[in-house]
């Protein structure tokens, strides 16, 4: 233990809150390209994943445990090792950054409690092609995909979209052509970026 800090020998480091509540994974320390976060740790829940905890590492997987309510700021930014990641339905936020500069990235299939999506969450993941955006979200940042040129849009007029199976046009990414004097946006059209 470090300040509060524990290391494991799965080359994870958690904290434990201050009320002791809960665990967050705070940093990884080894070099292993297949992660598995525990679903408690000392005895407490894990329900974050910390600001950075893995930014920059070399990782091929990791497996989320159910728990997992928060990803924080750059948890996985800069992982360019990573190519999937499928996040449990206990999941409700995604930090600004989370995934930002994930370059391999190619799906992401999201749990359907997610509410949020900040800032960069995914910017910079140029080879992601299909993302599932649920229809409980209340809140998209308009840059949560920006440069994300490989995403497989749904069109509607001049306009691409990602959404899920039962409502392909909850949000309106980005125009297909910038040259426009008007605009039709479908009706179930929930986000504009």
């Amino acid at each position: 233990t470090v300040c509060g800090y524990s290391k494991t020998t799965d080359g994870l480091m958690y904290q434990i809150s201050a009320d002791g509540t809960y665990a967050e994974v705070t940093a990884f320390w080894r070099t292993d390209a297949t992660v598995r976060i525990a679903d408690t740790y000392q005895g407490v829940p894990v329900t974050k994943i910390g600001n950075g905890a893995f930014a920059d590492k070399t990782l091929l997987s990791v497996i989320i445990p159910e728990g997992i309510t928060t990803i924080g700021a750059s948890a996985f930014s800069g992982c360019n090792s990573l190519t999937s990641v499928t996040l449990p339905n206990s999941l409700t936020t995604i930090e600004n950054s989370a995934f930002m500069e994930c370059g391999n990235l190619t799906s992401v299939t999201l749990g359907d409690n997610v509410t949020y999506i900040g800032d960069s969450a995914f910017q910079e993941c140029g080879k992601l092609e299909k993302i599932n955006i649920p229809s409980g979200v209340t809140f998209v940042s308009s840059s949560a995909f920006d440069y994300c040129h490989s995403l497989n849009f749904e069109t509607y007029e001049n306009a691409n979209y990602l959404g899920n199976e039962e409502n392909k046009y909850l949000y309106l990414a980005e125009t297909s052509n910038k040259d426009i004097t008007t605009a039709n946006i479908y009706s179930n059209c929930k986000f504009i970026g």
